[in-house]
């Protein structure tokens, strides 16, 4: 990351957007992920 930031610095304001949306759709999916995987049952993860 330093690297790009040091030669590809007049990009960065082209990609803070998509970056940040990014990011807040992954955390988003993360609580959701964490809802939805807490009801299902626990032997459905046994892999005997």
């Amino acid at each position: 990351m330093p690297v790009y930031l040091a030669t590809r610095w007049r990009d960065v304001p082209q990609v803070i957007a998509p970056a940040a949306a990014g990011i807040v759709g992954v955390v988003a999916e993360m609580f959701a992920g964490k809802r939805l995987l807490g009801k299902v049952p626990e032997h459905k993860f046994s892999a005997t």
